[in-house]
């Protein structure tokens, strides 16, 4: 049923890539392998980063205008409260997923789109074994990794130095673009979907361990004021409860749009053609 989904959206190539729904002999294994064949199946082409950090972008015909960067979620769940996995490569990679369909249904002549996985995700063993688990842990946030992901932004933008940039962030993502945008000057529209913007609001309403090394959205979020941005939240996701985000959108003087029926992560990817264009994405 999720391989007949996500076909209507992105694909037969795209389907057969995530989901590995070709003949048994032609099935990817890992997860790194699926996304990788799904942005090569969509036309992204994988660009050098640093050894911690994928990146992927699409070109449209015509003279770049607008450069829109896809932030991945903070990637496979815990097995327990207390226990963080052992990769943080995301089994589902939804905003990878929200990639393609942009490219699918929403590119326009002059548009780039490009997918950026969070650190220490779609590593081999080896290069995990020497990411520090604090980039995927208490320390998602911290400074490292989002200089890492900051500096990743740069070279996409070195390669298209006239761009106007946007942001989109799922989940965890959404956070993390939230704080990349106050730390930068060229952010033309945020856009986040399901994402906790107050992080130590969100640990408390779930009861987990504060995020000790890492910076919340919700310090910066008078620097945000201003920037065209758009907050999408679903009014019936128990993963970032409705309420979390309250200060946030005074602090930075927004609202977030409540999606009725909407939880964490099922019903994003089929709505996000008319998402994407009740948005600050269409200015």
């Amino acid at each position: 049923m999720y391989c007949q989904w996500v076909l209507r959206l992105v694909g037969t190539a795209c389907l057969a890539a995530l989901c590995g729904c070709g003949t048994p002999g032609s099935m990817l294994q890992t997860s790194d392998e699926r996304a990788r064949a799904t942005l090569a199946a969509n036309g992204f082409e994988l660009l050098p980063a640093s050894p911690y950090v994928l990146v992927a972008l699409h070109t449209a015909p015509g003279p770049p205008q607008r450069l829109t960067v896809f932030i991945e979620g903070d990637g496979a769940s815990w097995p327990r409260p207390s226990v963080p996995p052992s990769d943080p490569t995301p089994g589902k990679p939804l905003s990878l997923l929200l990639a393609a369909a942009h490219v699918n249904a929403q590119l326009r002549p002059g548009e780039a789109v490009a997918y950026l996985g969070r650190p220490c995700q779609y590593l081999s063993r080896g290069d995990l074994a020497n990411c520090p688990g604090a980039w995927w842990t208490l320390g998602r946030f911290g400074t490292a990794p989002l200089k890492l992901m900051n500096a990743r932004i740069d070279a996409l933008k070195a390669q298209l130095p006239n761009a106007a940039l946007r942001l989109v962030g799922y989940s965890g993502g959404g956070a993390a673009a939230a704080l990349l945008a106050a730390q930068r000057s060229d952010v033309a529209c945020l856009v986040t979907v399901a994402a906790p913007l107050d992080t130590n609001a969100w640990t408390r309403a779930k009861n987990v361990s504060a995020l000790s090394e890492s910076q919340n959205p919700l310090d910066v979020a008078a620097q945000l004021r201003g920037m065209p941005m758009t907050h999408f939240s679903g009014a019936d996701d128990d993963v970032v409860p409705r309420g979390v985000n309250q200060k946030f959108m005074q602090a930075a003087q927004t609202r977030e749009q409540l999606q009725s029926g909407f939880d964490h992560d099922a019903q994003w990817l089929k709505a996000w053609p008319a998402l994407a264009l009740a948005s600050c994405l269409t200015n």
